[in-house]
């Protein structure tokens, strides 16, 4: 059994597989850029109603946002692994 980095078998590949798979690709980027965007802009959205009100919920809300950075920088494939997944459990909870 081929594993994930065996690219062998590439070769056997139609264009019309080929470009099927490409247009899926670029479908999932889209998306995930959306959701990212999405999630940035709520991010800062309650940034800045946090950052409005003193207190500890500034603080919350500000290292909320340094975690989810650091995190986008040190795992950037795991972060897009979690917002596809966060997406789907939206989109299944919006079609409910």
């Amino acid at each position: 059994m081929a594993g994930y980095g065996d690219f062998a078998d590439l070769d056997r590949i139609s264009a019309p597989e080929a470009e099927l798979a490409a247009g899926w690709l670029r479908e999932v980027k889209s998306q995930v850029e959306g959701r990212v965007r999405a999630a940035a802009g709520a991010a800062r959205s309650l940034y800045g109603c946090a950052g409005r009100r003193p207190g500890a919920t500034g603080r919350r809300a500000a290292a909320l946002e340094d975690t989810l950075r650091e995190t986008i920088e040190r795992r950037p494939a795991s972060a897009v692994v979690a917002a596809l997944a966060i997406g789907w459990l939206l989109g299944r909870i919006g079609r409910g």
